[in-house]
């Protein structure tokens, strides 16, 4: 085992280094291996590639221990190269198809040195609230298709094994959690870029959703809605969401035309929708949604589109833009944490004379 681990702390220090390492850098990895066996808890950084998205910015901060950076070529050699799991069925390419990674950093793990069974190889390791609220954020910020496959860790000072002079990495876990179409050449032609404010309104969206219970719940039905591979579910989680963000949680009457009346209130002021539009629409919507729930497969093939100034829009396009945008402006209004608080500060007081 000592000629083993010379080999290794030799071989580490030449790939770094040539030929001209001395003792230090000899001792600095005998250190870091040292640490990796016998250290109970282990300090890491936990790395998740955003796939197939295209990220301006070299680094944004989302809250103090979670921001977006750039990956390195040595990292996306290091991650590569490790990628093996055997009970993944996700797209390799889709996963390897990232510029930029959400990290979160100051995590820890227990060492488990030498276990058959190595942790952070399983999704359940990974802390995937904060993860998902990310995206869920990203998403309702630009309305882009986005998502991850993979998630890694990054260990900090210390190492298990190393790979020639590539930045040390333990290869984690795989997950769908992107656009079906991704897996169909997702990775190629143009997409559009995610500026640095666009990054800032994400990250103070994030810190909202945590506070939010019902402003979470409708994000992350946008999301659901955006993973789908049909726009018969996607109708389904959609609207569930813009309930999430608007309904009463009491009163079960007249839904439709009470979310229609809030959703075309709360987004009046914003992006100069017509309020008359924004009320016939969603209950244009709620007639797709209701059609699918009934198995109406007449009108459901109707309904998959509605018509908006001479075009045809896909209407599972205009639920995730009317429930994104709803989503936005209730974030940005802390007033507004309920449907009774909708109808008294927007609908109610509109009619006073």
């Amino acid at each position: 085992e000592m000629a083993g681990l010379l080999f290794v702390l030799f071989a580490r220090r030449m790939y770094v280094d040539g030929d001209g390492f001395g003792e230090t850098g000899l001792r600095s990895v005998y250190c870091v291996l040292v640490a990796g066996r016998l250290q109970r808890t282990l300090p890491i950084s936990i790395l998740v590639p955003i796939a197939c998205t295209r990220i301006e910015p070299e680094d944004a901060q989302i809250v103090p221990e979670i921001r977006v950076l750039a990956l390195s070529t040595a990292q996306q050699l290091a991650r590569a190269s490790d990628f093996h799991n055997p009970l993944s069925s996700i797209n390799e390419t889709v996963a390897m198809a990232a510029t930029h990674a959400l990290q979160i950093e100051n995590a820890q793990m227990k060492n488990r040195d030498g276990a058959m069974a190595d942790p952070y190889m399983s999704l359940g390791f990974y802390p995937t609230t904060e993860i998902d609220r990310f995206f869920d954020a990203l998403r309702a910020v630009t309305g882009l298709d986005t998502g991850y496959a993979q998630l890694y860790i990054a260990p900090q000072g210390w190492a298990q094994h190393f790979k020639l002079g590539l930045p040390t990495i333990m290869p984690g876990a795989s997950a769908r959690r992107y656009p079906p179409k991704f897996d169909h050449y997702g990775w190629l032609g143009e997409k559009e870029s995610i500026s640095a404010p666009q990054l800032a309104e994400v990250a103070e969206l994030y810190a909202m959703l945590g506070k939010r219970d019902r402003l979470a719940l409708a994000a992350r039905r946008l999301s659901a809605g955006m993973l789908r591979e049909t726009s018969d579910d996607a109708i389904l989680d959609l609207l569930i969401g813009l309930e999430a963000a608007l309904s009463d949680e009491k009163s079960k009457t007249e839904v439709t035309h009470k979310l229609a009346l809030r959703s075309a209130a709360v987004l009046a002021g914003s992006n100069d929708f017509i309020p008359t539009d924004v009320f016939v629409r969603v209950k244009k919507l709620y007639e797709y949604r209701s059609a699918v729930v009934h198995g109406n497969a007449k009108d459901i093939g109707k309904l998959k589109t509605i018509g908006i100034d001479g075009a045809r829009v896909a209407s599972t396009e205009l639920a995730a833009y009317y429930l994104r945008e709803v989503i936005r402006v209730l974030a940005r209004r802390e007033d507004l944490t309920n449907a009774r608080e909708i109808d008294e500060k927007l609908i109610l007081a509109a009619l006073r004379w």
